[in-house]
């Protein structure tokens, strides 16, 4: 998810690092062409539950919010993680389309699998977004970065058996 925040910030004027894995990720940016906020939830007139996705843009220069839900599943069931992420912020969307009228609105749900799989609606996905001509490059930035972190735990799982044994 860090490549898709990485590419979103440069695209907007953000100051950035040279490489996407080592952006301090801010919850808070702004200017005059977008606002970004990273896992913060978001004001809304209702009581709302589901109101903290992982990416809230505001595209101020063309009136667009999008809101950005990554997960990673087991490779068997992403097709289902990605299907529950766009009803989840319904209650959300309504009441931002209140706050926010005239400006459009997607869910993007970011959903890849735990040894770096992806289904074909990914890169789709991923499309929607400003970004859009770097949707392959975060892809693969994504499943490198879930196969390290699939790694690391495997292995603190090993290493935790080998010391049980």
């Amino acid at each position: 998810m860090l490549a898709v925040y990485y590419d979103l910030c440069k695209h907007y004027g953000f100051e950035v690092t040279p490489r996407w894995w080592e952006l301090e990720t801010l919850l808070d940016r702004e200017n005059h062409r977008a606002k970004i906020l990273w896992d913060v939830p978001i004001s809304t007139d209702e009581d709302i539950v589901a109101r903290r996705p992982d990416v809230f843009l505001q595209d101020k220069m063309n009136s667009h919010l999008y809101l950005i839900e990554m997960a990673v599943a087991w490779d068997s069931i992403q097709e289902e993680r990605r299907a529950e992420k766009q009803p989840k912020y319904w209650e959300l969307c309504a009441d931002l389309r209140r706050q926010f009228r005239g400006y459009r609105m997607d869910v993007v749900p970011v959903v890849i699998g735990g040894l770096g799989t992806v289904t074909h609606c990914l890169v789709k996905d991923l499309r929607c977004l400003p970004t859009a001509g770097k949707a392959v490059s975060q892809m693969e930035g994504m499943q490198r970065s879930v196969l390290c972190s699939s790694v690391r735990i495997l292995r603190g799982h090993l290493s935790a058996c080998e010391l049980a044994a």
